[in-house]
Order: structure tokens, then sequence, then C-alpha cells
């Protein structure tokens, strides 16, 4: 696992699956307390987003991202002539690509899009990353990660994480907050 306190202030483009998570999950304003750069693809928010979660998106400032330099459009062109990624959407190359061509994160969830990335050494994170890393910075403290860890593996939401996966993140959180000073984060034992 990534260390996640390498997450904050880096620059991070979003796909839809992580905003509909961190809507459902009423944190959306986590993407801005750890990332220093929040990008969101133009044709995702055309195409994709939910009213409610762009008006959500409205509170606060992020930029707009467009597929616009020539190592985008090659690694976009790659990928749509790669027989290996003929299931990656279009929002998925696009994501891919501008992430590569901008050393950006690329936010999914998606195994195939973490994959990919990996294959391209494009950095990337999911829900839950963005979580932990808001809890280990402090921007949340341990009641509210708790609580939004329990929604996360409850089914009041659409968010699908298997459980293997939310244990092996709650395992690494607790690594991290045991090396911090004798056991604690954030002020809390």
């Amino acid at each position: 696992m990534m260390s996640l306190k390498s997450l904050f202030n880096a620059s991070a483009i979003i796909d839809n699956n992580i905003l509909i998570d961190l809507f459902e999950l009423d944190s959306i304003e986590l993407l801005f307390k750890v990332f220093g750069t929040v990008g969101i693809l133009k044709s995702i928010i055309d195409e994709e987003l939910d009213d409610r979660i762009k008006e959500q998106l409205d509170e606060f400032e992020y930029d707009v991202c467009v597929m616009d330099t020539a190592e985008a459009y090659q690694v976009y062109y790659d990928l749509t002539n790669n027989p290996r990624y003929k299931r990656l959407s279009k929002f998925d190359k696009h994501l891919i690509s501008v992430a590569k061509s901008y050393d950006y994160y690329a936010g999914s969830n998606d195994g195939l899009i973490r994959k990919t990335c990996e294959d391209y050494s494009i950095k990337h994170v999911g829900t839950l990353g963005v979580i932990g890393c808001a809890f280990i910075l402090g921007a949340i403290d341990r009641v509210r990660f708790i609580s939004i860890i329990s929604l996360l593996s409850s089914d009041s939401t659409t968010c699908y994480i298997k459980s293997e996966t939310i244990n092996e993140f709650l395992n690494h959180v607790d690594i991290i907050i045991n090396e911090n000073e004798g056991g604690e984060a954030n002020g809390y034992k």
C-alpha cells in the first residue's frame, strides 16, 4: 500500500465513482482537504455527473481537465488501439491520459483503471486512500473516520469495496497511527 501522507497537497484527477462514493458518504470536501489540486474531466462533468454532485462541487475550486497535450493524445491512442485495454471506457482513457500527461494521481476505485495506471507508471488512489489521508493528516477526527468507514461498509450506499480491502486498509492505518508518536494520531488514542 502507498504512503497515505504522500497524497497530501498532491494533484489528482478524480473519476465519477470516487465522486459518487464521497457524495454518498457526505465527504466530498475531503478531496479539497487532501489534494492541492483537484481535477475533474470536462467530459465527466458534462456527461456523467449527477446535478447534486455538481452543486456540491460548486462550493470548491477545482480544475476542469481536458486532453490538451501531445502526450495525453498519444496515451489515449495507445489505450484505444491495444486490445488489452478494450474494456476501458472513453472516460477511463481520458482520465489515465490526463493523469499521465500532467503527472497527477488518477483517482479511481476501478481495478482495470488502477492496473492500467500501474502499466503506465501513473500514481493512483481510491476512495479509501482519500479518507485515510484525511484522517492521518487530521482533516477528520477518529469519530468521523469510523463513521465514514462504517457507512462505506454498510448497504446504505452504492459504494462497493470488498470487506477484505477495507480490513487491509484499516490495518495499514493502524500501523501508521502506531508509528506516530507512540500510537497517537491527531490527538486521539
